[in-house]
C-alpha cells in the first residue's frame, strides 16, 4: 500500500468501528433526519433510498457506502453484482452525486474466501457472491470483516465476522463457499 492508501484504509476501518460501536450492532434503519445529519444521499442507501415505515433501510451496500462517505467523502450506489458497484462522490460545485471510476481498483476477483483473506489489506472492500445473492463488507485485518446484514428479516445486524466465527459475536463470514472480489480505494482526486 502507498502511504495515502494506508491512511485511507485506517480512516475506513475507524469509521466502520465507530458505527459498529455507536449502534451496538443495530443498524438496520435510518430516519431521513439521521441521513441528513450524516450528510448521506438517500440514493446510496439500501434499495436506492426506498423507505420502510418512514425510514431508510440499511443493507450491506448502504453500510459500506456510509462508512466510505464518512471516511472519504465517496459512496456506493446499489448494483446487481460486485463487479457493477458504482462509486460516487458529490460534485464540489453542484453537490450532485457523480460517478467516480478511477478511485477504486479491483485488486482480484474469482477468489475463494481463503485467497481473499490472504490477499486483502485492512480497509479493502470485499464483495462476495454465493447462494444466489451478493454481499459487500469491509476487511478490518487479521481475518476479521465488518459488515451489515441489512434490514431484511434474518439478515443480521452490523457485526464483526471471521471464517470460523468471531470470538465476540460468534458470526461467520457470509458466502464462504462463494467467490470473492477485492476492491481498494487508490485515488481521491
Amino acid at each position: 500500500l502507498t502511504a495515502d492508501q494506508a491512511q485511507w484504509a485506517q480512516m475506513i476501518i475507524e469509521k466502520a468501528m465507530e458505527i459498529y460501536e455507536k449502534y451496538n450492532g443495530d443498524f438496520s434503519y435510518m430516519s431521513p433526519s439521521e441521513a441528513a445529519a450524516l450528510g448521506i444521499n438517500p440514493r446510496v442507501l439500501a434499495y436506492n433510498g426506498q423507505m420502510y415505515n418512514g425510514k431508510y433501510q440499511i443493507d450491506c451496500n448502504a453500510f459500506v457506502s456510509i462508512v466510505l462517505n464518512k471516511a472519504l467523502g465517496i459512496g456506493v450506489e446499489t448494483a446487481n453484482s460486485v463487479s457493477d458497484f458504482q462509486f460516487v462522490r458529490p460534485n464540489s460545485s453542484t453537490g450532485e452525486w457523480i460517478p467516480v471510476k478511477d478511485n477504486i481498483s479491483q485488486i482480484a476477483t474469482g477468489l475463494t474466501l481463503d485467497q481473499a483473506l490472504a490477499l486483502a489489506q485492512p480497509g479493502d472492500i470485499l464483495g462476495s457472491v454465493g447462494d444466489g445473492s451478493t454481499h459487500v463488507q469491509i476487511y478490518a485485518g487479521n481475518g476479521v470483516i465488518i459488515d451489515n446484514g441489512g434490514a431484511k428479516v434474518g439478515d443480521g445486524p452490523i457485526s464483526l465476522r471471521t471464517k470460523g466465527g468471531h470470538p465476540d459475536t460468534g458470526l461467520s463470514i457470509r458466502h464462504q463457499g462463494g467467490t470473492f472480489t477485492i476492491l481498494r480505494v487508490d485515488n481521491l482526486n
